[in-house]
C-alpha cells in the first residue's frame, strides 16, 4: 500500500472498520429476532375488497372456515387410540383459545341416531365425506375448527395435534394423516424455513466460488463476498428490526441483496483497474453508474408499495432497503477492501484485462450484423407479444409443491379415505324471519341442498339439513296430518338451540344459514367461474322453485370461503403486479432519459430491459406453461437487474464520449470495460439464484429457475441487442445525412 496514499486517506480506514462492525451487530441483533410468517394466508390477500367483506360477514357470525382434518388408519369408534385422542384434543381445546371445536365421527353419529331415530348405519351416511369415509362409512376423523386466534397461529395448533399424538401408545406420527389449510400452511412455512436455512448459504458460496474462477484472484473475491454477504445480512436483519414477520416474499430479499452487492462490485473493480490504490478516484468514477442503478431499481421495487396486497408492499419496501444498502456498501466497502487487500489482484487483473480481444472482435462482429440483430429481435418481440396474450394464470396451492413431495401424497391420501377437502361457503340469508315459517326455510335449503349435490363440480354440499330429521311424507290422511304437526312443533321447540349450532346463527331476526361445500383439492377448479356457476344453479332453483310456492321469502345469497378469497387475490396479485411493472417502466424510462440526457438513447436503454420480460413471458405463452406468484415476481426482480447492468453500460459509454458522430471508439472501451463485469454478473448472480432451484418447494424452484433464464436472456440483450440498436440508429442517421447532402 503506498505511503502516500496511507496518508491521504488515513479516516478511510474508520470508514470501513466502523461500517463493518456496526453492521455485523446489527445482523446479529435482527437475526435472533427473526420470526417467520410464511404461513398466514391473510398477508396475500387484499386489504379492501368485495369478497373480503363477503368473507368479514362470515367470520362475524361463524368466527374461522379454517378446519384441520386428522385420521389414521382403520380410525373407528372402537379404537382406544380413537378415545385417548378425543380426550387428549378436548383437553387442549380448553386449556388454550385457539380451537373453536372438535368434531368426531362417533360422536355426532350417535347423537344424531339418538335425536332422529335413526340406525348407526344411517347416521354415518348423514356423515359421510364430513366425518366419515366416503367408501368406508366405519373409517372416522377429527374435524378440528380453528378460532380467529388459530388461524392467526396454525403452528401452535400442529403442535398441539402433535403432543396429543406423542401422548398415545402405539400411535406413532408416521401413521397419522392430516389436512386442511392449517396443517397445509403450517408445512409450508417449515419448508420455507428449512429451504431458507439449507440454500441460502450454499447460494452464497456457489456465486463466491464462481467470482473466484472469473476473479481469478483471491482477494478480489474475498472483497465481493464481504461486501456482497454484509449487504445481504443486514437486509434481512432490517425484517425483524423493522417489527415485521420473515416470510413468503422477504426470503428473496437477502438474494437479491447479495447479487446487486456483487453486480456493482464487479463494476467497481473493472473501475478499480485505472485507479489502484485510490478509492477517491474510484468512488468518483463509479459513483455515478452506482447510484443511478440503485436509484432505478428502487424505484421499480417501490412501485409495488402501492399494491394492495401487504404481502407485496412489504417486500417491495424491504427490496428498496436492501437495495439502498447494496449502494451503501458499494460505495464504502468495495473500495475500502480494494485499498486495503485488493491492490496486487488489481495489478494482475490489469495486466490480463490489457488483451481485450476477446471483446474487441465480439464488438467487430455485432458491428456487421447489426441490422440482422435489430430484425431478428423485432420478429422476435412481436412473437413474444403474441405469446404473452395467451399467457394463462395457475395460482392453485397445490402448485407450490413438488407432485412427488410428502404432504401431497398425504393429501391425496387423506381425500382417498374421507374425501374432498377444499371447503367452500354458501351462506343463505333469510331477512326479517319468522319461527313459525322455518319449515318453509328448511324445505327450501334442503331442496337447494340437493340440487347442488348433483353438480358436478361439488363433491359434497353438508348443512344443518344433515342434523335434522326428514320431513315426513305429505298426505291428506290423519296420521300424516299428525306426523307434519309433531315435525313442525319440534322444529319450533328446537328453535333456540338450532340457531346456537355451527350451521345457523340468528341476529336480530335475520338468520343466516350455512351450507358447506366440498371440492377435490387436487383439482384444477376455477374457483371464480364455479361461484358463477352455483349462484347461476341457485337462481335457477329459486325460479322453478316458485312455481310451486308464490309466497315463499327467497334467502339472498352469499358465497365465500378462505379457499375462495386466496384463489380470487391470487388472480387480482397476478394482474397488481404487472400493473406495478409498468409503472416503474413508466418512471424509470424518463429517469433514465434524464440521466443519459438524450430522449433517443433513453428509449434505446428500455429496450434491453423489457427485453428479457417479454422473450420469457411470451415463451411461457406460446408453450402453454402457466404463471403463479413466485413467477410471476421474477419480472420485478430481472428489471431491477437489467436496469442495472444497462446503467453501468450507457453511462460509462456517454463517458466515453459515446454519440452518433463517435460511436465506434465509446462501445468498444465500454465493451471492454463493462462486458466482463456484465459478463461475470449474470454467471455469479445466475449460479447464486439456481441453486434454490433444488428447493423441496416447487414454487421456489420455479422461482429460481425463471429468474437465472431471465438473467441470461438479460446478458444477451445488453451485450449483444444494446450495441447492435445503437449500431443500427447510426447506419440510419448517416443514411439520411448522405440523402441530405445529396438533395444539396
Amino acid at each position: 500500500m503506498p505511503e502516500k496514499g496511507a496518508s491521504r486517506l488515513q479516516g478511510w480506514d474508520v470508514i470501513g472498520w466502523s461500517t463493518l462492525i456496526a453492521s455485523a451487530i446489527l445482523i446479529v441483533v435482527g437475526l435472533v429476532q427473526l420470526q417467520s410468517n410464511a404461513e398466514d394466508v391473510m398477508q396475500w390477500l387484499p386489504d379492501s375488497s368485495a369478497e373480503r367483506d363477503e368473507y368479514s360477514y362470515f367470520e362475524k357470525y361463524f368466527q374461522s372456515d379454517d378446519f384441520l382434518v386428522v385420521t389414521w388408519e382403520n380410525c373407528r369408534g372402537d379404537d382406544e387410540r380413537y378415545s385417548r385422542f378425543l380426550q387428549y384434543i378436548r383437553t387442549e381445546q380448553k386449556e388454550h383459545s385457539l380451537i373453536q371445536d372438535v368434531k368426531s365421527g362417533p360422536e355426532v353419529a350417535a347423537e344424531l341416531a339418538e335425536n332422529l331415530r335413526l340406525t348407526p348405519a344411517q347416521a354415518r351416511a348423514r356423515l359421510a365425506g364430513f366425518l366419515y369415509g366416503v367408501e368406508d362409512r366405519e373409517q372416522t376423523c377429527f374435524v378440528i375448527e380453528l378460532t380467529v386466534a388459530g388461524t392467526h397461529d396454525r403452528p401452535a395448533v400442529i403442535d398441539q395435534v402433535w403432543k396429543c399424538v406423542d401422548a398415545i401408545p402405539n400411535l406413532a406420527r408416521s401413521e397419522i394423516v392430516m389436512g386442511g389449510y392449517p396443517y397445509v400452511s403450517t408445512y409450508l412455512d417449515d419448508q420455507v424455513n428449512r429451504s431458507f436455512a439449507k440454500l441460502l448459504i450454499p447460494s452464497f458460496f456457489c456465486a463466491t466460488l464462481i467470482s473466484w474462477i472469473c476473479l481469478r484472484n483471491l482477494m478480489l473475491t474475498l472483497v465481493l463476498f464481504v461486501s456482497s454477504g454484509l449487504a445481504a445480512g443486514l437486509s434481512l436483519a432490517l425484517v425483524p428490526l423493522c417489527g415485521v414477520k420473515f416470510g413468503g416474499l422477504t426470503s428473496i430479499i437477502p438474494t437479491l441483496a447479495f447479487v446487486l452487492t456483487n453486480s456493482g462490485g464487479l463494476h467497481l473493480i473493472r473501475y478499480g483497474l485505472t485507479c489502484i490504490g485510490d478509492p477517491l478516484k474510484l468512488i468518483a468514477i463509479g459513483w455515478k453508474p452506482c447510484l443511478i442503478s440503485t436509484t432505478t431499481t428502487a424505484v421499480g421495487m417501490l412501485s409495488l408499495v402501492r399494491s394492495e396486497f401487504p404481502a407485496i408492499r412489504e417486500f417491495g419496501l424491504f427490496c428498496a432497503a436492501g437495495v439502498g444498502l447494496a449502494f451503501l456498501f458499494q460505495m464504502l466497502v468495495v473500495p475500502w477492501l480494494l485499498w486495503r487487500i485488493g491492490g496486487p489482484g488489481l495489478q494482475k487483473m490489469a495486466i490480463r484485462s490489457a488483451e481485450t480481444f476477446w471483446w474487441v472482435n465480439f464488438f467487430v462482429w455485432i458491428k456487421y450484423r447489426a441490422r440482422l440483430i435489430v430484425l431478428v429481435s423485432s420478429v422476435l418481440f412481436v412473437l413474444a407479444i403474441v405469446g404473452l396474450v395467451q399467457l394463462r394464470a395457475k395460482v392453485e396451492v397445490e402448485n407450490l409443491f413438488a407432485e412427488d413431495s410428502e404432504i401431497l401424497r398425504s393429501l391425496v391420501r387423506l381425500e382417498e379415505q374421507m374425501g374432498p377437502l377444499d371447503q367452500l361457503e354458501l351462506l343463505l340469508v333469510f331477512e326479517n324471519s319468522k319461527s313459525e315459517n322455518l319449515t318453509q326455510r328448511l324445505d327450501f335449503v334442503r331442496a337447494l341442498q340437493l340440487d347442488l349435490e348433483k353438480n358436478t363440480r361439488i363433491a359434497l354440499a353438508h348443512s344443518l339439513v344433515n342434523y335434522l330429521p326428514s320431513r315426513p311424507r305429505p298426505g291428506e290422511s290423519a296420521r300424516a296430518i299428525a306426523e307434519q304437526s309433531l315435525y313442525e312443533k319440534g322444529l319450533a321447540n328446537q328453535y333456540d338451540r338450532l340457531s346456537d349450532s355451527s350451521f345457523l346463527r340468528i341476529d336480530h331476526g335475520v338468520e343466516i344459514w350455512r351450507m358447506i361445500l366440498r371440492v377435490p383439492l387436487t383439482a384444477e377448479i376455477d374457483f371464480g367461474d364455479l361461484k358463477r356457476h352455483v349462484l347461476k344453479q341457485a337462481e335457477a332453483f329459486e325460479n322453478y322453485y316458485r312455481k310451486f310456492d308464490a309466497d315463499i321469502v327467497f334467502p339472498k345469497l352469499r358465497y365465500t370461503g378462505k379457499i375462495y378469497l386466496f384463489h380470487v387475490a391470487q388472480r387480482k396479485l397476478l394482474r397488481d403486479l404487472f400493473w406495478n411493472f409498468m409503472l416503474a417502466f413508466a418512471i424509470i424510462t424518463p429517469l433514465m432519459i434524464l440521466v443519459l440526457q438524450s430522449f433517443s438513447l433513453g428509449m434505446i436503454a428500455m429496450v434491453p430491459n423489457v427485453a428479457p420480460m417479454l422473450a420469457v413471458f411470451g415463451g411461457m405463452g406460446f408453450l402453454g406453461l402457466p404463471v403463479d406468484i413466485a413467477i410471476a415476481m421474477t419480472a420485478s426482480v430481472a428489471l431491477g437487474i437489467a436496469v442495472d447492468d444497462t446503467s453501468h453500460f450507457l453511462i460509462r459509454f456517454r463517458e466515453f464520449g459515446g454519440r452518433q458522430d463517435f460511436l465506434e471508439p465509446a462501445i468498444n472501451q465500454t465493451i471492454s470495460q463493462c462486458g466482463p463485469a456484465m459478463l461475470y454478473t449474470t454467471v455469479m448472480g445466475g449460479a447464486g439464484i439456481f441453486v434454490n432451484y433444488f428447493s423441496e418447494l416447487s414454487v421456489v424452484s420455479r422461482f429460481a429457475a425463471t429468474l437465472t433464464l431471465l438473467l441470461i436472456v438479460a446478458l444477451l440483450a445488453d451485450i449483444v441487442m444494446l450495441p447492435a440498436i445503437l449500431f443500427a440508429c447510426q447506419n440510419r442517421s448517416r443514411k439520411k445525412r448522405s440523402n441530405k447532402n445529396k438533395q444539396i
